[in-house]
């Protein structure tokens, strides 16, 4: 057993043990997310019963003229990046119009999955040849420590799913002030929000 292999035995006990000794108990979720994982989410986003997918992507089927355009306004080159990026599906509606309104981007998709990150890419690569993408492997926290880096160009943030609904307030506060900090005040955030349910 090499030492990374420790290392990430470490982390993955502590992660456990500090989770089902909390309350609520919980467990960290990219523990889940490996190639069978990943194809297991995919399935579960095609039920009915999980419409989220669908109404996102109708909504930005809808109105994707407008959303990209607001993005260009200043026909400024920029950097999409998108937090928890997926299979990319429903972004993949706002790439291609950006793409056809011929803006100046770079796609950054950023996800714990590094399955599905492999995956988006190989898959936009072919479908989409001329998209510049720059994948980025971690979670929606170490994106946003390191998110200074990409100061050169003016960022467009992407929080689609209502993923924010999937934290704990306290966690979805400390998010918030993050992100936050990390954006200027040329950047965009463009964040999906679901209706809170009984």
């Amino acid at each position: 057993m090499d030492q990374n292999s420790r290392v990430s035995e470490s982390d993955f006990a502590k992660a456990v043990y500090q989770g089902l000794t909390a309350n609520p108990k919980k467990l960290p979720s990219r523990y889940i997310y490996d190639e069978k994982g990943d194809a297991l989410f995919q399935q579960i986003m095609k039920l009915p019963e999980y419409y989220l997918t669908n109404c996102e992507k109708q909504i930005l089927e809808d109105h994707k003229e407008k959303i990209c355009s607001y993005f260009c306004q200043d026909n400024l080159p920029f950097k999409l990046v998108e937090l928890g990026a997926g299979d990319g599906t429903k972004t993949e509606i706002l790439l291609r119009n950006l793409i056809e309104q011929g803006a100046s981007f770079r796609y950054m998709p950023v996800d714990i999955s590094r399955s599905a990150l492999r995956g988006l890419e190989h898959r936009l690569s072919r479908e989409l040849p001329e998209l510049q993408i720059q994948p980025w492997e971690g979670t929606y926290f170490d994106m946003l420590r390191q998110i200074e880096e990409f100061s050169d160009a003016r960022k467009v943030i992407l929080f689609l799913g209502s993923n924010l609904g999937n934290m704990l307030h306290p966690q979805a506060r400390s998010f918030l002030s993050e992100l936050a900090a990390a954006m200027t005040f040329a950047d965009f955030l463009f964040i999906g929000f679901d209706q809170k349910k009984h």
